[in-house]
């Protein structure tokens, strides 16, 4: 198909599940752990996921109980609560600037993947399941930084990952937001280019006031703790999640009164040798 996007329209990705646990991904790079339990729907701007003509997505129905496991199956949840009839979706939506996210009229339904268990056509338990998806949208907004990453060798390359991390948890603790938003240059253009509205200059600026207020805060971010994490490869191997066991980012604050922290999910990757937030 031709172009689907003009300056007068936003794309999105809206995911659904009931039922069930699930994780959405995006060419190869994940996107979203979804539980029925804690919440159905989420919504998230989708042009800096996009390729120019031929994209992938995929939905990992049940996965298994870490990141870098997620094709094992479940040990933490009973065959019986997996029995239930789970449905998932994902839709690529173009939606009018302003439209509210997941309101059907607004929206127009570009691609769809959807997804419903049936067990005589799966059998007993067939988790975790991985239903896809490919479609051709033509002319996007061209290469993305990511996309230009040098491979990754996970197994060789993890004590320098690990330095890195480390690095940024410091500075992420210290409030040094400008150290961070300088490593993270490439992320920051792709989000410039994919949202020229905000800008990458407001990206950043964000990025940098949001990292400086933990220097108000005494003891803010939580400890930095190897054998929590669990670094996983994306997108083809170019680029690695920054994530630990329990799905959360491993830069984060520690939960305030009201149980909510701030988190820095990111993907680091290497562009011409050189390790950087890529996504």
């Amino acid at each position: 198909m031709g172009q689907v996007i003009n300056k007068d329209y936003m794309l999105h990705l809206d995911l659904y599940v009931k039922d069930c646990s699930a994780e959405f991904y995006a060419n190869d790079i994940p996107i979203r752990l979804m539980d029925s339990n804690q919440e159905s729907f989420h919504s998230l701007a989708a042009h800096h996921l996009l390729l120019n003509n031929l994209n992938t997505f995929k939905i990992l129905v049940w996965p298994g109980d870490t990141p870098s496991n997620v094709l094992q199956k479940s040990q933490l949840t009973s065959v019986e609560s997996r029995s239930k009839p789970a449905k998932v979706c994902l839709r690529l939506v173009k939606y009018p600037v302003g439209a509210f996210a997941g309101d059907a009229k607004d929206g127009e339904v570009i691609y769809e993947l959807n997804w419903e268990y049936d067990q005589e056509k799966y059998g007993v338990d067939p988790y975790p399941y991985i239903a896809d998806i490919k479609f051709d949208i033509g002319s996007h907004l061209g290469t993305w930084n990511w996309q230009n990453c040098d491979p990754i060798n996970l197994l060789k390359e993890l004590p320098a990952i690990t330095k890195i991390v480390k690095q940024i948890h410091n500075d992420f603790g210290k409030g040094n937001g400008k150290v961070i938003a300088d490593l993270a240059e490439p992320y920051l253009d792709d989000m410039g280019k994919a949202l020229p509205a905000y800008g990458k200059d407001e990206f950043r600026e964000d990025m940098i006031n949001d990292i400086n207020y933990n220097a108000e805060v005494e003891d803010a971010v939580d400890l930095f703790n190897p054998e929590n994490h669990d670094f996983r490869l994306a997108a083809d191997a170019k680029l690695v999640q920054i994530i630990n066991k329990d799905w959360e980012p491993t830069i984060r604050t520690k939960e305030d009164e009201g149980g909510e922290s701030y988190e820095l999910p990111l993907f680091l990757g290497k562009l011409k040798g050189r390790w950087h937030i890529v996504a």
